[in-house]
């Protein structure tokens, strides 16, 4: 798959800031545009938009859900906001919706075009949130939302 569209980078000090940022274990201030869930309590629920972390604690096992970014890890990694999964407030805080196994393997097949590592955040994320809409993986609104929580997210981040 190719990206949607092409988006000018951040300033140079952003990533810098947003680095040190994570590194630290805290983020910036979220910007106007950063968008949270709702706290939640209970088992995720199929097609539920969250936080990776929040994913994390409420995920059953074997209830055959798996948390799919639109901000992918590999983005997360080469910009400098993570190492692992769930190692920074960057990837905790990171959006992500509640995927049955099939449709994530079929997310993650269509994923597999994309070089997550030279985008820029914004085009990783309108990448992956056109695979999702060419692929139909979650009603339109939940993909809406999800653009704009991982937008907002990227945006706090200095991007």
């Amino acid at each position: 798959m190719s990206s949607s569209g092409s988006s000018s980078g951040p300033s140079s000090a952003a990533p810098q800031a947003a680095t040190e940022a994570a590194q630290a274990g805290g983020t910036k201030e979220p910007s106007s545009t950063s968008c949270q869930p709702p706290k939640k309590t209970g088992a995720v629920k199929e097609g539920e938009v969250t936080t990776f972390q929040d994913f994390a604690d409420r995920s059953v096992v074997k209830d055959k859900l798996e948390g799919h970014e639109v901000w992918q890890h590999a983005n997360l990694k080469s910009n400098g906001l993570a190492t692992t999964r769930l190692s920074t407030a960057a990837s905790q805080n990171n959006p992500v919706i509640a995927l049955s196994q099939s449709t994530h393997k079929a997310v993650n097949a269509a994923q597999r075009g994309l070089d997550a590592a030279s985008q820029t955040p914004i085009q990783n994320i309108e990448a992956n949130i056109k695979i999702l809409r060419d692929l139909k993986a979650a009603p339109s609104d939940t993909i809406e939302l999800l653009e704009k929580m991982a937008k907002g997210h990227a945006n706090s981040m200095g991007f």
